[in-house]
């Protein structure tokens, strides 16, 4: 959109009673209730500050009238696994629904990602054109430099780290699969290609995250920037990155075929701790933390949906 969304959004987020014409946003209830928003977690299910945030943010839109609700994996799974359980959760939702957009966040975008590689072709071409938009917030869309020094690297770092994960999980025999399952760009495996027709229809937004320290690590979050900075080491080259995925994989390849705008986002991989471009924050609420910070999520996908076009 030759910067117009990012611009867009950036005035959304200063003024909360604008809403564009044309935007989802603006539909009437009955429309509303005829339009599915399907959001799918990152690699925390059920643990850390992310899910209960996005819970949250769904049931928001379901308060506003919009066919809302998050696909629900189990922890510690692959991309390929939630990618299928994605393919079944939308054969029983869309044919409910005229219109309706897919969220990911973080792993939650490689889920996607690997759904419509694989999975997405399962689906009735019908139903399936009805998927008009795909949005990623810190998507890991081309893999992540991070995953693969957590699954593959030996030495105490890494495999500190994994221990934190597995006990903060409550899986601590688990072995690295779901992290794996991210390491590596999915968009040139042998096989894996879009639904006919999908170029054609549907547009993918993408929040990236540019970090916002001088040295090309974040510093908004002190967790984020210690795994980055870890996975770094040895000599291994990592680009600038929010702390869990380099912000030039956070985007579609180009030559993936779909269409795509980009929204910069100056923080860390928490997305909600960042700025615009216009110095304003993503989500106030996610500083306040508590109660407050819960409604974080709410906040960004209320200023995404008075600026999102309902036919893009």
């Amino acid at each position: 959109s030759h910067g117009e969304f990012e611009r867009r959004l950036g005035e959304a987020c200063a003024d909360k009673s604008k809403t564009w014409p044309g935007a989802v946003a603006s539909l009437s209830r009955a429309e509303r209730q005829m339009t599915g928003i399907y959001l799918v977690l990152g690699f925390h299910k059920n643990h850390g500050r992310s899910p209960p945030i996005i819970r949250e943010a769904a049931a928001q839109m379901v308060a506003r009238g919009f066919r809302a609700r998050v696909i629900e994996a189990p922890e510690r799974q692959t991309a390929s696994a939630s990618a299928r359980q994605i393919a079944d959760t939308l054969a029983s939702e869309l044919p409910h629904v005229r219109r309706a957009m897919l969220v990911g966040f973080s792993k939650g975008s490689a889920d996607l990602a690997d759904f419509w590689l694989g999975p997405a072709r399962q689906l009735p071409a019908g139903q399936r054109r009805k998927i008009r938009l795909w949005v990623n917030c810190a998507g890991v869309l081309q893999g992540s430099q991070v995953a693969r020094w957590l699954a593959c690297q030996d030495g105490w770092e890494s495999a500190a780290v994994r221990s934190f994960i597995n006990v903060k999980t409550g899986a601590l025999f688990a072995g690295c699969d779901d992290l794996a399952s991210i390491a590596g760009d999915p968009w040139h495996l042998p096989g894996n290609r879009l639904p006919q027709g999908t170029r054609g229809h549907l547009l993918c937004i993408d929040m990236t995250v540019l970090p916002d320290g001088p040295d090309g690590w974040p510093t908004t979050d002190p967790v984020f920037r210690l795994i980055g900075r870890g996975a770094a080491g040895d000599g291994v080259r990592v680009g600038p990155c929010d702390g869990l995925v380099e912000s030039a994989a956070s985007v579609l390849p180009a030559d993936a075929g779909l269409r795509e705008w980009i929204v910069r986002i100056r923080g860390s991989h928490a997305v909600l701790d960042g700025k615009y471009r216009n110095g304003l924050p993503v989500a106030p609420a996610y500083a306040q933390g508590g109660r407050a910070g819960l409604f974080s999520g709410a906040q960004l996908m209320d200023d995404i949906m008075r600026v999102i076009p309902v036919d893009p």
